[in-house]
C-alpha cells in the first residue's frame, strides 16, 4: 500500500490505524470472495492465491463474475479482479483466455 501511495506522489502513515483494525479491513476486503467460494463449495484454502505482476501474461480460466470483482485459475492459483480489467469481449465462466496485469498507476 505503501509503494502504491509513494508512485502516485502520496504518503500513508498507518500509524493511526490500529492492529486490530487493519485485520478487520482484509477481512472485509477477502469476504466477498470467500463467500462466493463456499457458495460454489470450491475448497480455496487448498490452493494460492496471488496477484498479477503488471506485464506479465497469464492464461486464465474463469470461475466467475460477481458484481465488480471476477475470479479466475491458472492450475492451483486463484486470481481476483476487477470485472473492468477482463479482455473484451467478456469471458464467460469457464473460458480460458489471456491476461496481463496493468499497473494500478496507470
Amino acid at each position: 500500500m505503501r509503494a502504491l501511495a509513494r508512485a502516485a506522489g502520496h504518503t500513508l502513515d498507518f500509524t493511526v490505524i490500529s492492529q486490530e483494525r487493519t485485520i478487520q479491513a482484509s477481512i472485509a476486503a477477502l469476504r466477498r470472495a470467500i463467500d462466493f467460494f463456499a457458495w460454489q463449495q470450491y475448497r480455496w484454502n487448498d490452493h494460492y492465491l496471488a496477484t498479477l505482476e503488471p506485464g506479465y501474461p497469464v492464461e486464465l480460466t474463469l470461475a466467475g463474475i460477481a458484481g465488480d470483482q471476477f475470479m479466475a485459475r491458472s492450475g492451483a492459483e486463484i486470481l481476483i479482479g476487477q470485472t473492468t480489467d477482463l479482455p473484451s469481449p467478456t469471458p464467460v465462466h469457464d473460458e480460458t483466455f489471456l491476461f496481463e496485469g496493468q499497473s494500478p498507476w496507470e
